[in-house]
């Protein structure tokens, strides 16, 4: 590494090291996630520490060659971490405007957004704004908050050592994550969407954020809560985008405004994919005063997949020095060393910018993927709302994608479908008709770019058209293999992975009987208590029996304790149940929990051979055993 590199390393060390010291330190810098969201954990920490204000960046040639502006003589760029050392880019506030010159996209949350928003995040995470957006986000974040440590708790466990969190055993660890991560991801989210995180948050809420205080478990937390809001902002950036095309759309049509055009006519060039990055370029020169020193510990590596994007005013008083180029080039002028960036489809300089005084452009749409697309006629769509045809899109000649285990298991684990296997078996037992199938499968797909990593670590993708589901293997914009299934192959797969019980089944309607016990009881007045006989159960009807004898047991202790060991339909379920338990809370406050963490749903499950059937809702929770087929 050399000396600049060791430079920008040890002020990203010095400056993480010190993120969680006090609670005024950790919001001011998620609030910088918030803005910066496309830049991975490691360039955030480093442009927080050089220009914690910081909006929009990008490098010196984005800046003059793609967006027509003006880096400003003397201005200091931002050093970032390299695989070559260290790369520069600057914020939009060192640069100039010229004639024809863009500004970059940065989307703002308003109240006319909130429908759409809402059911964005609603189809995408399954996860319904009951109580306003604030809730909403609130409860996506815990869920990708436990994601993320099921998918990482090997990593985290071993960031501990020498941190608050060393001494705890894995459970414990394990709820201290999750609930720093949500607090810290859900105020990231907020303050982007210019929502007050003040009025949701209190400091006690942080309280386990104080607990990763070495730069290891900093870091562990601080990827996460990098990764989680870059997920949700992404999806609500498309959302919002989409709202302000649909309206401009309208707009022209009811007042015969024309689309944003280019100076010469024609809409804005889309850039083209080729191979695995997009060379933006960028410029070095001699660098700046940094602050020295900094804390032992890991820091994470460059990630060029994101770049930042925000909007604030946000000045850190106590910021550190700036890392980056003296002497700025004035207009035209190029440092004398050139290398790539790396891949940034989505930075600054790409088809979303605007010209200078414009009200908007013809973007393309795009959800979690780093993807930079051709332009697409949004009016072209089929009965179901998806885009008409994939047709015009796709030029290129790609190897078939031929892995059928990796297909299914992309279809199983799809946003899509993960979610909703239960209510398409229902559909598919009502509904035999290939064309009733295939019209309901289409329904639960949007215009959306989405890519997933399976179970072997392979990533892949889909998009769903009005006439194809479009599947990939990789990342879409670097695809090394492809393959366009029609909806009713898709229709097919689905009833196959069903037919290998690879599909949730579906919920069976039970007809349930109330029988007497063969014995006479001595007290008509008589109530068994469910947890001392050893053969009670749960009743399964509200109005009481119209009966002098109690009513005969459904189900044994031994089904029921099954019953309540399962927790409720989520893998993580149980976990989140112990965790809210042994905060010590009233009855009356578990109750609320359960309630709220139960909502309405269903399961089914087997002691020995015979199945029973469980629903559970906030009013109860019921079981009975499965009428025999």
């Amino acid at each position: 590494m050399n000396q600049k590199a060791q430079t920008v390393a040890a002020l990203a060390e010095s400056t993480a090291s010190q993120l969680t010291s006090s609670h005024a330190e950790w919001t001011a810098f998620l609030e910088a996630v918030g803005r910066l969201y496309k830049y991975p954990y490691s360039e955030q920490v480093l442009i927080y520490a050089q220009r914690p204000e910081a909006t929009a960046c990008a490098s010196y040639d984005v800046w003059n060659t793609r967006m027509g502006r003006s880096v400003r003589r003397g201005s200091k760029g931002i050093g970032l971490l390299s695989s070559d050392g260290v790369r520069y880019v600057f914020d939009i506030s060192d640069t100039v405007g010229r004639d024809g010159s863009r500004r970059p996209y940065l989307w703002e949350y308003r109240d006319e957004h909130s429908d759409a928003v809402t059911a964005a995040l609603a189809e995408k995470y399954g996860i319904t704004d009951e109580g306003g957006l604030p809730y909403q986000l609130e409860a996506i974040a815990q869920e990708l908050a436990g994601e993320y440590w099921e998918q990482n708790w090997v990593d985290i466990l071993a960031s501990t050592p020498g941190s608050f969190l060393e001494d705890l055993d894995e459970l414990n660890v394990e709820v201290a994550f999750r609930e720093a991560a949500t607090v810290s991801t859900t105020y990231a989210l907020l303050s982007r969407c210019g929502l007050n995180p003040g009025e949701y948050f209190s400091h006690e809420d942080f309280q386990p954020v104080f607990d990763f205080n070495t730069p290891d478990a900093i870091t562990a937390l601080g990827t996460a809560v990098s990764t989680g809001s870059e997920q949700v902002l992404r999806q609500i950036e498309v959302t919002i985008k989409n709202f302000e095309r649909t309206r401009r759309i309208e707009r022209r049509e009811l007042y015969g405004e024309q689309p944003d055009l280019l100076a010469g006519g024609g809409l804005p060039a889309a850039q083209v994919r080729g191979g695995n990055a997009i060379d933006f370029g960028e410029i070095r020169t001699d660098e700046g005063a940094v602050s020295s020193g900094g804390a032992p510990g890991a820091v994470q590596p460059a990630d060029t997949q994101r770049e930042a994007d925000g909007s604030s005013d946000r000045n850190r008083a106590d910021g550190g020095p700036a890392v980056g180029a003296d002497n700025a080039g004035a207009e035209g002028e190029h440092g004398p060393d050139r290398t790539d960036e790396g891949q940034r489809p989505h930075e600054v300089g790409g088809p979303d910018e605007q010209r200078e005084g414009e009200s908007g452009g013809n973007d393309t749409q795009r959800a979690d993927l780093p993807v930079t697309l051709p332009a697409i006629d949004y009016n072209a769509v089929g009965p179901t709302g998806l885009q008409f045809s994939h047709r015009a899109l796709n030029t290129e000649v790609i190897p078939y994608f031929e892995d059928v285990s990796e297909k299914r298991e992309l279809l199983l684990k799809s946003d899509a479908l993960k979610k909703r296997q239960v209510e398409v078996a229902e559909y598919f037992a009502a509904n035999s008709a290939p064309d009733e199938r295939i019209s309901f499968v289409k329904s639960l797909f949007n215009n959306t770019y989405t890519e997933i990593i399976l179970d072997s670590r392979q990533r892949v993708g889909y998009r769903a058209y009005d006439d194809v589901l479009h599947l990939w293997r990789g990342a879409y914009t670097s695809r090394e293999q492809e393959e366009y299934l029609s909806w009713e192959d898709v229709a097919s797969a689905i009833e196959g992975l069903m037919q290998d019980g690879l599909w949730a089944e579906p919920m069976e309607q039970l007809t349930l009987q109330v029988d007497v016990p063969e014995e006479p009881v001595k007290d008509e007045d008589y109530i068994p208590n469910l947890f001392e006989l050893a053969g009670s159960t749960i009743p399964l009807i509200s109005k009481p029996v119209e009966s002098t004898v109690p009513v005969r047991p459904l189900v044994s202790q031994e089904v029921i304790d099954m019953a309540l060991t399962l927790g409720a339909n989520d893998r993580e379920s149980r976990l989140r149940i112990i965790a809210e338990f042994m905060k010590g809370k009233s009855l009356e406050e578990n109750t609320r929990f359960l309630q709220k963490h139960y909502k309405e749903n269903g399961a089914g499950f087997y002691i020995g051979e015979r199945k029973y059937s469980l629903w559970y809702n906030e009013a109860d929770l019921q079981i009975a055993p499965a009428r025999a087929p």
